[in-house]
């Protein structure tokens, strides 16, 4: 282009100058094809390229469910559809706990909110007094006492209340009884025990154990199981008890494990205690489950000298922390019906004949011979198995025809194979006595003796 100081110019020629070097310059601006774009080619001023679209550049929004909008060409717009209980989409939040909205959303705010109110109200389920099932003790509060209220021996283990066995120690002797709780005195505020036992050790003795079987050792297996209980000693103070479960794999299973207390030793004092151990329980992974096998929990407290203790509120469940004492099966004849399954005893009640009337139970016997008498009796549940043992008093069993009585000097269970026999529903007992008349029915009754009783274990 011509300057300002330029005298002679030649303009076409000029322009011609002009027009090739902005030809120059806008070259690539030139050409192309259809579908190609623009793009820069370098950072050099006016360098481009005619380029085909790559497969990732955008030509065109397609939107699916929950979106919506899209198009492929002028200006695009994507938006989100509602959500609702048929289709998804967008939905509010809210912090209500009470909305029956089906197009909103809980927050973490109103899910604890909702979680606090659930807890509030089921809590109770856990910690009231009579939820069932959680403890695995029967009679854990010692109020069923079956066999008798009073027992004594030496250098043996030996059922005393319902369910539990005492264990006086190598060489040594206990006298277990049935106390009762001074009213309001009990342990424990609200649950208001009614009698608790007592084992005495007049002479000293080692390895003293109180404990229950607990049916199947596939219970608490590869478990945590925590072991509560109420204790004091009323004569000195003794240290050193601790907690252990036992696994018997029953007859013809693998050998016992003893899984200990991970727990320090407590020490009794004279005051009621609550004490809790926790014991892992060992896997029986690898192990030969055989017939009648069970754990037993057990208290061991030894004893050194003449000591006295005393024990309620066993409770044995899943986890690691103690909660709230409660029975087995949380009322009182479903304790006792839980406790007759292992031992049924038969009492005389009020028994006595006067007058020709017969008073407190019998059963029918029928006389086999002058000697011999057969009679069934049903249990109030069924047994956990037939029973294979028997005790019965030998004072007031009699059978009774017309004016004439006979004593019963024998008892025993029969088994008749598979015509008939006993059962885990009834047992037919086979009883001795004298002068009977073979072929005749008779009632046996309990001869004015409150003490007399028929008991059938089939303890494990």
């Amino acid at each position: 282009m011509p300057t300002p100081t330029d005298l002679v110019t030649d303009l076409p020629a000029d322009f011609e100058v002009f027009g090739q070097a902005v030809d120059s310059t806008l070259a690539d601006l030139k050409g192309g094809t259809s579908g190609q774009v623009l793009s820069k080619n370098s950072n050099t001023d006016m360098d481009f390229v005619w380029t085909t679209p790559n497969p990732g550049d955008i030509t065109g929004v397609t939107a699916t469910s929950p979106l919506t909008g899209g198009g492929t060409s002028g200006d695009v717009t994507v938006g989100i559809q509602d959500g609702t209980t048929a289709q998804k989409g967008a939905v509010q939040l809210t912090d209500s706990t009470s909305s029956t909205s089906t197009t909103t959303a809980a927050t973490p705010n109103s899910v604890k909110s909702s979680y606090d109110l659930a807890v509030s109200a089921y809590a109770p389920a856990f910690t009231n007094n009579f939820y069932a099932g959680k403890n695995k003790i029967i009679n854990g509060d010692f109020k069923i006492w079956q066999r008798g209220t009073s027992f004594s021996f030496s250098s043996t283990d030996a059922y005393t209340a319902d369910r539990f066995m005492v264990s006086a120690g190598s060489g040594g002797t206990v006298a277990v009884t049935q106390q009762t709780f001074t009213p309001g005195a009990a342990p424990v505020a609200g649950y208001e025990g009614s009698t608790y036992l007592q084992a005495a050790y007049s002479v000293s003795g080692t390895g003293c154990y109180i404990y229950q079987k607990i049916e199947d050792v596939r219970t608490f297996a590869a478990q945590t199981v925590v072991v509560s209980f109420w204790a004091r000693v009323t004569s000195g103070t003794k240290s050193g008890c601790y907690v252990d479960i036992v696994q018997n794999f029953g007859s013809g299973g693998s050998g016992t494990v003893v899984s200990s207390s991970t727990d320090a030793n407590v020490t009794f004092t004279t005051t009621w205690t609550r004490f809790t151990q926790i014991v892992p329980v060992a896997s029986i992974s690898g192990k030969t489950i055989g017939t009648s096998s069970f754990i037993y929990p057990r208290i061991q407290y030894g004893t050194s000298g003449t000591s006295t203790f005393q024990f309620w509120g066993v409770q044995v469940e899943a986890g690691s922390v103690a909660t709230p004492f409660q029975t087995a099966t949380g009322t009182i004849q479903g304790e006792l019906a839980a406790c007759q399954r292992y031992y049924f005893r038969l009492g005389a009640g009020c028994a006595g004949i006067a007058a020709g009337v017969q008073f407190g139970h019998y059963l029918r016997a029928t006389a086999t011979s002058t000697t011999n008498l057969f009679g069934e009796l049903s249990y109030p549940v069924t047994m956990r198995r037939t029973p294979t043992a028997i005790d019965f008093s030998n004072v007031g069993w009699i059978v009774s025809w017309g004016a004439g009585v006979n004593v019963i000097s024998a008892i025993t269970i029969y088994d008749g194979g598979n015509v008939v026999g006993s059962n885990p529903q009834s047992a037919v007992l086979q009883m001795t006595t004298t002068g009977a008349a073979s072929g005749t029915s008779y009632p046996v009754i309990a001869n004015n003796s409150t003490a007399s009783f028929i008991g059938l274990s089939a303890e494990l």
